[in-house]
């Protein structure tokens, strides 16, 4: 074997190993891409789910309004008039940033670092607003619905209630929002890394 023989050989050994190192690199981006769409299908899927939850106790606060105790009933009246806000506020954006988190014009890393920043912020809003928005909304419906300079001890009664609609919906809230987007977070947070 001459040297140029030896050197054709090298080269197009040399080709072959840097097409099976793109070949592979291709490989795992596409792995990587699949389950990035998987995760986000899954949030989908949490975020669509949610939404019929509040719909659904929306939908049994409404009907059995009538027949709840004045008391119960307008505070609860404006829990839900301080929820629906803010959900809106929180779920629109998330909804629209998945929808489009697979465009061709933008890298998916960029995409998935811009969602799971987003995710990350709407899980911690998520998290205070479902922790603190039952006890505004409870003491908002008592005050607007009652005199308190005559009702001293009816206030200080509710605002206990109102701390203890806080205790019992934080560790609530923070289980439930974890079970519902926590892995699928994960998994993104995880595909980002991998990304790298």
């Amino acid at each position: 074997m001459d040297f140029k023989e030896l050197k054709d050989n090298w080269e197009a050994l040399s080709k072959l190993q840097e097409n099976q190192k793109q070949f592979k690199e291709q490989e795992i981006r596409q792995l990587l891409e699949q389950r990035s769409q998987q995760a986000v299908g899954e949030l989908k899927k949490s975020l669509g789910l949610e939404i019929l939850l509040l719909l659904g106790l929306t939908l049994l606060f409404a009907i059995t309004y009538r027949w709840l105790p004045p008391e119960l009933a307008k505070p609860l009246l404006m829990v839900f008039i301080i929820v629906w806000p803010f959900a809106i506020a929180i779920f629109s954006p998330t909804y629209i940033q998945l929808k489009n988190i697979f465009q061709p014009d933008v890298s998916l890393k960029d995409n998935l670092y811009q969602l799971v920043r987003k995710l990350d912020l709407s899980i911690k809003v998520n998290k205070f607003l479902a922790t603190i928005a039952p006890a505004v909304g409870y003491l908002s419906g008592f005050f607007i619905y009652n005199d308190i300079a005559d009702n001293t001890m009816d206030f200080l009664k509710n605002g206990v209630i109102a701390l203890i609609l806080c205790a019992i919906f934080f560790p609530l809230v923070s289980w439930y929002l974890n079970k519902l987007y926590g892995t699928h977070v994960r998994e993104l947070k995880q595909c980002l890394k991998d990304f790298e």
